[in-house]
């Protein structure tokens, strides 16, 4: 898990995007602590539910704003989805499969979007473009 300190690197300016990126990594941080395997599907299931509430959410107001790549982002946000799932199938089927390695790989996933797509929208929504 980040920290709040460390976690203000990857803000990109409207508290609902930002919010919504923290409360993903609160519960990316819970489901490491995750022993029960049922626990552990139902979780990943939420992220999935979460993190496409969130990327609507993010489209829209990349189109509000006129934010010049949004396709692009959009596309990003599809492949993130499937990658998500494939790991919440993996989960579901691989015995080995740990809740820690879990929500490493959804973390790492998620910090290297916030960190090369996201931070491409910042400028328009702090009025800089």
């Amino acid at each position: 898990m980040i920290s709040k300190d460390q976690f203000s690197h990857y803000l990109i300016g409207d508290s609902a995007i930002d919010n919504s990126h923290w409360a993903l990594l609160t519960l990316l941080d819970s489901i490491a602590q995750i022993t029960n395997r049922e626990a552990l599907v139902l979780a990943s299931e939420s992220v999935l539910a979460d993190w496409a509430m969130h990327m609507v959410y993010e489209e829209i107001l990349m189109r509000k704003v006129r934010f010049p790549y949004a396709h692009v982002h959009a596309e990003e946000h599809n492949r993130m989805l499937d990658n998500l799932r494939d790991l919440h199938e993996e989960a579901l089927v691989k015995s080995e499969y740990t809740a820690t390695t879990h929500a490493k790989r959804m973390l790492d996933m998620v910090l290297a979007h916030i960190d090369h797509y996201d931070m491409q929208f910042r400028p328009y929504l702090i009025g800089g473009t």
